[in-house]
């Protein structure tokens, strides 16, 4: 599993070099990984906590703002 999320992000982000990664999957809910110990991925674990995620993403940005963004 940790082979497809690696592909996933170098898919997602091309132009990111890997050095390292940390995995932690030991969580309910989401799997972790660590990127060059400094980027930090969460991928959730089934469709409700994908959900979840989405609405979390979207209620953020509603009420914080987004550097970069206007």
């Amino acid at each position: 599993m940790e082979n497809k999320l690696i592909s996933f992000i170098k898919k997602a982000l091309p132009g990111l070099e890997i050095e390292s990664v940390d995995v932690n999957s030991r969580g309910w809910d989401n799997d972790i990984l660590i990127v060059n110990r400094s980027i930090v991925f969460r991928f959730p674990k089934n469709n409700a906590i994908a959900t979840f995620l989405l609405f979390h993403k979207n209620f953020s940005r509603s009420v914080l703002p987004v550097k970069g963004e206007n």
